[in-house]
Formats: C-alpha cells, structure tokens, sequence
C-alpha cells in the first residue's frame, strides 16, 4: 500500500510463448516429429537499497528480457524398432483375428 503522495514502482512481467508440434508419415514405417517453442519475456522490477535502515526501493529499476528458442527433433525407423522389442513382449490375439506385434502397434 502507498502512503499519500508516495511514487508508485511500475513493475511489471510480460510472457509470450509460441509451441507447436509436428510429424510426418514419410513411409508406414518411418516417421520424422518435431517440437519446438519460443518465449519472449520482458521483466522490470523495484529492488531495495539496503544503504538505509530501514531499506527503501532502490532509485532505478532492474530489467531483464529474454528470447528462449527449444526445440527437439526425431526420427522413428518402425522395423528396426520391432527387432528389438520383439523377443520381449508378448503377443495378445486381438478382437478381429489378427495378432498385435511390436511393430509399432500395427497389426500383421
């Protein structure tokens, strides 16, 4: 609370944030994907000055922007994967006859 006639800080913190998803079926059993995201943040804010006792804001605003860029790329080769899931996992009869297999949840 500001006492009357007191300056008032103009703190403040802005966020802007960008992300998406992506794949892409190159063949039944090879697939490429893709995340990525992007923020932008603006921060300006009152510290203390601890010259005094008790301290009191400090005279000048802090600042702070920040451009983040994530992101993570995959590549996903189905048959080579079945290979190695094979030997582990066990094959259930499924509702139509056929049998589920490790190749990517397909069914032969």
């Amino acid at each position: 609370m500001l006492a009357p006639g007191e300056h008032r800080n103009a703190d403040y913190y802005d966020n802007f944030t960008v992300s998406s998803k992506l794949g892409f079926d190159v063949t039944p059993d090879f697939d490429l994907g893709l995340v990525a995201r992007y923020t932008n943040t603006h921060l300006r804010y009152t510290g203390e000055d601890y010259s005094t006792f008790p301290a009191v804001p400090a005279a000048q605003q802090s600042a702070s922007n920040t451009d983040e860029y994530y992101g993570r790329a995959s590549r996903i080769w189905c048959r080579w994967m079945a290979a190695l899931i094979r030997p582990r996992r066990r094959l259930h009869p499924q509702p139509d006859g056929n049998t589920a297999t490790a190749d990517c949840g397909k069914s032969q």
